[in-house]
């Protein structure tokens, strides 16, 4: 017989292989999963064996296609232009564009460099009718994206 606590305890196995499974690759999965459906699927997981199957599906449904996502090539480049268009008079920080995908700040500069040449073009232009600048630097290796005022 499957009880609560078998239940629970698969249940904290699997989203603990799956964050990790994230975490390898940069993915914030605390972030990903942090939506209203992803939760009524954790906690009905622990009722029985098909809301558990239920809740391993979405788990890497949602994984999976995440983790896809951003192998595409233009993606998060995508949507941080789309964001930084709608946002541009602001203060924009690395964080917050980290946030938006879901991703730690260095991968998510990692994964916007490999993006086309023409999305930074794109944000200089943006940034330079705004007065703001935003650039690449390069340091230690690693790139940032930093702002300032012209």
């Amino acid at each position: 017989m499957i009880t609560r606590q078998f239940l629970l305890s698969l249940r904290t196995d699997v989203t603990q292989m799956v964050y990790v499974w994230l975490s390898e690759m940069g993915i914030y999965a605390n972030a990903l999963f942090s939506d209203k459906e992803s939760e009524n699927y954790m906690l009905g997981a622990v009722n029985g064996f098909n809301e558990m199957m239920e809740y391993v599906e979405n788990l890497m449904r949602k994984a999976v296609g995440y983790k896809l996502y951003i192998t595409k090539e233009d993606s998060v480049a995508d949507q941080i232009c789309t964001y930084i268009d709608s946002h541009f008079r602001e203060e924009i920080h690395r964080d917050e564009l980290a946030e938006l995908v879901y991703l730690n700040t260095d991968y998510m500069s990692r994964m916007f460099k490999k993006g086309s040449i023409y999305k930074q073009l794109y944000i200089a232009e943006k940034g330079r009718r705004s007065k703001k600048t935003f650039v690449w630097q390069q340091h230690s290796n690693q790139y940032g994206f930093i702002t300032y005022w012209i």
